[in-house]
């Protein structure tokens, strides 16, 4: 199973998330729910990267397992981004079932560092 966890500072505003494991909805290579959240998540992290002013720290490894965090949660464009990935995830989940995708959110004092 995936798991997406996105991370909220007292504010309200996301800080950071991780998203691990593996959907195993089909065999490697074939596994669409796995590539879906894959594109997803890599197009989110790409886009507040390129698109918006928000410093960010990143890094992914080839086990599946991807955390982001935000330096400064002031950046209206990097909220709604993230904002968007959860809908896409949402999507993924609702269309191919609860069994391949957890999605969770957490208020948090401090959150992961890379």
């Amino acid at each position: 199973m995936i798991t997406a966890v996105f991370y909220k500072d007292p504010e309200g505003n996301f800080k950071s998330f991780t998203i691990s494991g593996h959907a195993e909805f089909a065999d490697e290579g074939q596994d669409i729910v796995c590539a879906a959240v894959t594109a997803l998540s890599f197009n989110t992290v790409n886009a507040i990267e390129k698109l918006t002013k928000a410093p960010l720290k990143y890094d992914a490894d080839v086990d599946g397992h991807l955390v982001c965090t935000l330096q400064e949660t002031g950046h209206r464009d990097a909220q709604l981004l993230i904002q968007a990935l959860i809908l896409g995830l949402e999507q993924i989940r609702e269309d191919y079932g609860k069994d391949y995708l957890r999605i969770q959110t957490k208020a948090v004092r401090s959150t992961i560092e890379i």
